[in-house]
């Protein structure tokens, strides 16, 4: 329509107000390189019924990663983020997994897209790990892998 009106000077102009808000959203994409297996502590279903960034305690259910990730858990997954939900005090965890049948040297973590990403590890045994991911700058791709204890 903006188009039509400038190409056309002797269209009648209408007054027109535009309201709208606007979000500044974070995507985390989460790929994994088989046989990494993964669970994340994010709520998409809590986060979609009250997005209101006051509920942003609730988005988080730690309950998710109390149990470790199967077979299933090992598709790529995003997670998109309001700015605001990385206070500080908030983070989002990840349970990292190889099976028992791996013989593996701690996890091997990449990010890419540009972003300042601050993560941090926690040993769970030698097989898994609890990743955390405390704030970002902006959206990033974070590929989750394993350093081997067999060499590259």
């Amino acid at each position: 329509m903006l188009e039509y009106i400038n190409q056309n000077a002797g269209a009648p102009r209408l007054p027109l107000r535009v309201n709208a808000i606007f979000g500044l959203f974070r995507t985390i994409q989460i790929q994994n390189i088989v046989p990494t297996r993964w669970k994340i502590n994010w709520d998409q279903s809590t986060y979609e019924e009250n997005s209101n960034l006051t509920n942003a305690d609730n988005w988080i259910d730690n309950t998710i990663v109390d149990t470790i990730p199967s077979s299933a858990d090992n598709q790529a997954g995003t997670v998109i983020v309001p700015s605001g939900f990385f206070n500080g005090t908030r983070q989002l965890k990840i349970w990292m997994s190889a099976p028992p049948t791996l013989a593996v040297d701690g996890p091997d973590m990449s990010t890419s897209g540009g972003a300042s990403v601050d993560l941090s590890t926690e040993e769970i045994d030698s097989n898994n790990y609890y990743v955390y991911i405390t704030n970002t700058n902006s959206s990033f791709t974070l590929t989750l892998d394993w350093f081997s204890e067999d060499g590259p």
